[in-house]
């Protein structure tokens, strides 16, 4: 009797497990075949929206979209001037960061000691402009100032 407990406890506990070594092998887990590099006109056809992303000026580098199909996908386009700009269709929270109170109710701003991200909400997207402290930040709120 204690041999056919033990034995449904096993299979019970080597199921999932083979489960996952399967998922993985597959790839589904693998966040590097979850991004794949596209260009700046596939960014809708990505996100699965419909209306264009409004960017500055800066000359790209690249652009890479991210989909993992559990949560919305995003992309990430990284300009040559060192600054990187996450669009996604959610608000995305950026934790060790603090958010700093801003006079204008345009967008959100969250630093810690190295970095600086300028969130705000526009056309379905979410953009999120991440850069060195000191270095673009005057840069950042000058476009976004802008629009």
């Amino acid at each position: 009797m204690k041999k056919i407990i033990l034995g449904c406890i096993a299979v019970v506990l080597l199921i999932p497990v083979l489960i996952g070594v399967y998922v993985y092998r597959i790839g589904f887990l693998d966040d590097k075949q979850s991004t794949t590099t596209i260009e700046i006109s596939d960014i809708p056809a990505a996100m699965y929206v419909t209306a264009e992303p409004v960017m500055p000026d800066w000359k790209v580098k690249k652009v890479t979209a991210y989909n993992d199909g559990f949560v919305s996908p995003t992309c990430t386009i990284y300009f040559t001037n060192d600054i990187e700009l996450l669009l996604s269709t959610s608000p995305v929270t950026y934790p060790g960061m603090d958010q700093l109170l801003v006079n204008t109710n345009l967008y959100e701003v969250y630093v810690d000691e190295q970095d600086a991200v300028f969130q705000y909400f526009s056309g379905g997207y979410y953009y999120s402009f991440k850069t060195k402290r000191g270095t673009n930040e005057q840069l950042v709120q000058q476009y976004i100032m802008s629009l």
